[in-house]
């Protein structure tokens, strides 16, 4: 249960739909008011803290446009705790229902209990308020999926639609939207391995969970706004030899400067050879849990 096999099975699941939330997540670290607790400079063989700052990056077009697909963002979101929820169904009954509905009925079958992995056995709180929200917003993603829903106004997702005689008006503001985005790509990336279950990790999911307070309606657990921070990572290059950045040393100094918070981070790499320069920017959302990373060509996309 849960084996290698097991997992390549989820990743295929979660392919596009985790693809469009990297790439979104992405976008808005660079492009929508992340605020920074600091900046640094690392070197191969130094660091420096350069300035303590409170600066607010402009919206621009790039994140306009990242509003508008607002509803996709909420129905991706969504599709891949539907696809987590399927495959946790499977590896314990060996197959899963189709209809959302009998989803859920198992899910709520307490005298034959579901397998979960460690993430979600070992903190049920979060597994309850995901449940919770799966069975909230089941209508609204379909909505969403299958017929007109409401509007989307500055990514704020106004619903207004009847089923079966039942009137659903709610409103899923663009911060809920991309704070149930966040949540679900950290618990999709402990569960694929690319991220372990660390207490920074635990705390992140639940600070975005906090944020969904008002549609799960669960006890919050009160965690302290995360700190974010701006990292530049230069490096000399010499011949053919690839980058290798050391995200041990990275990791390490900011958690001793995050005053006990969660954090994340932007990653801007300069490499400066004797025939070119390079630079990549990369979220830390998208950087692998390993004490070094190698920027091969697998990193191209983040070349800018």
């Amino acid at each position: 249960m849960y084996n290698q096999e097991s997992l390549i099975l989820l990743e295929e699941k979660l392919g596009y739909e985790k693809w469009v939330l990297l790439k979104a997540i992405s976008i808005l670290e660079f492009n929508y008011g992340k605020i920074s607790d600091s900046r640094y400079e690392f070197t191969d063989e130094s660091i420096t803290k350069i300035i303590e700052v409170s600066d607010q990056i402009g919206t621009g077009l790039v994140s306009e446009l990242v509003q508008d697909m607002s509803p996709l963002l909420f129905s991706a979101s969504y599709k891949i705790l539907d696809m987590i929820i399927e495959w946790i169904i499977c590896e314990t009954d060996g197959t899963c229902p189709w209809s959302f509905s009998k989803k859920i009925a198992r899910l709520n079958n307490m005298q034959t209990p579901l397998n979960y992995p460690p993430i979600f056995s070992t903190e049920p709180d979060i597994l309850n308020i995901l449940v919770g929200l799966y069975i909230k917003w089941v209508e609204y993603r379909n909505a969403i999926t299958h017929g007109k829903w409401g509007t989307n106004i500055n990514g704020n997702l106004i619903f207004d639609f009847t089923k079966n005689g039942i009137p659903y008006n709610d409103e899923i503001k663009f911060v809920h939207i991309m704070a149930f985005a966040e949540c679900i790509t950290l618990i999709s990336d402990v569960l694929l391995g690319t991220n372990v279950l660390s207490r920074e990790v635990v705390l992140m999911i639940k600070y975005y969970l906090d944020i969904l307070e008002i549609f799960h309606q669960k006890q919050m657990f009160n965690v302290k706004f995360p700190a974010y921070f701006d990292v530049l990572y230069k490096s000399s290059v010499h011949g053919n030899k690839a980058v290798t950045v050391d995200l041990k040393k990275i990791r390490s100094c900011l958690e001793g400067d995050c005053r006990n918070r969660p954090y994340s981070f932007s990653l801007k790499i300069s490499a400066i050879g004797e025939t070119c320069d390079t630079i990549w920017k990369i979220p830390s959302i998208n950087l692998p849990d390993k004490d070094t990373l190698e920027l091969d060509d697998k990193w191209d996309q983040y070349r800018i």
